[in-house]
């Protein structure tokens, strides 16, 4: 069957699955651990998706074009994830419904969190955005360098700082 093509690999704190300006190839499940994807602004690196166990990690827009990736895509802590090369998915996709119920899932999913991603940025202030963190992700706190935290919000550390420390003695 279908088990062949995919492959445990196992992550460094601060590894690199996938390099912003190469074409990506593979998709990955984490099984364990953190990853995040990031791009480059002005040398500075925005990080703007945190993938958790349970969930998959790729660089889809450059696994669906083909063409280089805005984003790469690396460790945040030691992780272990299943890695499979997407141009032998997407063979499996036009095969099995199982395998297309499963991408189309998982295209669903990252829509939604994409769309919750940019609602967050839009229509929220910084320390809402903290907030929500804070409700609706509470171990990222735990678990990611406060500069990735503070470019996932579209702060500067410096006021992530500020509102961590105004709401510590509120």
């Amino acid at each position: 069957m279908a088990w062949p093509l995919f492959s445990f690999q196992k992550l460094k704190k601060g590894e690199i699955l996938e390099r912003e300006g190469e074409v990506a190839r593979k998709v990955a499940f984490v099984h364990e651990g953190l990853l995040r994807t990031y791009y480059l602004n002005d040398g500075v690196e925005i990080t703007n998706c945190f993938c958790r166990e349970g969930g998959f990690a790729a660089a889809f827009s450059s696994l669906v074009s083909g063409l280089p990736s805005g984003v790469g895509l690396q460790s945040v802590e030691a992780s272990t994830v299943v890695v499979a090369p997407y141009a032998q998915l997407k063979e499996l996709f036009f095969k099995h419904i199982f395998w297309q119920s499963t991408a189309q899932l998982l295209a669903e999913h990252e829509c939604i969190s994409r769309e919750n991603y940019s609602r967050l940025l839009s229509d929220h202030n910084a320390a809402q955005r903290y907030e929500s963190v804070l409700l609706n992700e509470p171990d990222l706190l735990q678990r990611v360098p406060l500069v990735q935290l503070a470019t996932y919000l579209q702060v500067k550390p410096e006021t992530l700082s500020r509102i961590r420390k105004k709401r510590s003695i509120s």
